[in-house]
């Protein structure tokens, strides 16, 4: 029998999209047996397929892991700076199953955001485990604890932060929808606190502004990695210095806050 290798290998290429594109091994065995008809052919295809199976028995799933290297990608680059390419190849993944899963790159970031949020609250919730019985000073040091935990994280929690600063920096198309969907519902549960601390005289734009300076103690930390190395050691214990610091800009604010309600 004539084999024709540059033939096998064009369908292999075919195959192995398909193969990634595929909802599950039988799906993927209905397209093999439709595709190919030669008998001696699909032999050797089927023991390439078992292989391609055996080599892929990680449950964890195309679309997981584009997503999961998407969230590194946007997040260490931004949107306009991320390259799809880049993101497929740290998931093994190609750009067939990102149009796939994703439809494009602007749905991709969107997905990206969403992750990340369900992955940061299930991990660090914002409110620290406090409910609003608790004192507001407490609720406020929980949360400024909480908003530094994941700042400083190395696990995919720490996504959240770095996605947030670069938006703000440069807002994408979906920055609106993406405002009121993750981080209004983070920055009201922010003002809540503050607005009891103020008390019942509260003015709304004071009230904002005291936010907005938090957030901003906080948040400076994300971005700025070369002071942190600076100034935190990497040899210091982690909790330590998040504690240290959490500990500093809630007496800090505190003590801003304090001076608003006695005018």
């Amino acid at each position: 029998m004539h084999f024709n290798h540059k033939s096998l290998v064009l369908k292999i290429s075919k195959i192995e999209m398909c193969f990634r594109a595929a909802k599950s091994c039988l799906t993927f065995k209905r397209m093999f047996n439709i595709l190919i008809l030669n008998y001696d052919i699909k032999f050797k295809f089927h023991t390439f397929i078992l292989y391609m199976i055996k080599t892929n028995k990680n449950t964890k799933n195309t679309k997981q892991r584009v997503l999961e290297s998407a969230c590194f990608v946007f997040a260490e680059k931004g949107y306009r700076d991320a390259n799809i390419g880049e993101i497929c190849k740290l998931a093994s993944a190609n750009r067939a199953a990102v149009n796939y899963y994703f439809s494009d790159k602007e749905e991709l970031y969107r997905q990206v955001w969403r992750y990340a949020y369900k992955t940061a609250t299930e991990s660090i919730p914002i409110d620290g485990g406090m409910d609003t019985n608790t004192p507001p000073e407490d609720q406020l040091r929980a949360f400024i604890f909480a908003t530094l935990n994941r700042i400083f994280s190395k696990t995919p929690a720490g996504y959240l932060p770095k996605l947030m600063v670069r938006e703000m920096a440069e807002p994408t198309e979906i920055f609106e929808e993406i405002f009121h969907e993750i981080i209004i519902p983070q920055i009201d549960q922010l003002f809540s606190i503050i607005r009891q601390l103020l008390g019942a005289n509260v003015n709304e734009k004071q009230a904002h502004l005291a936010g907005i300076s938090v957030m901003s103690q906080c948040m400076y930390f994300s971005f700025n990695k070369a002071i942190r190395q600076r100034h935190f050691k990497e040899k210091e214990n982690l909790q330590e210095i998040i504690n240290l610091l959490a500990d500093h800009i809630t007496h800090f604010s505190l003590a801003g806050i304090r001076e608003i309600s006695e005018r």
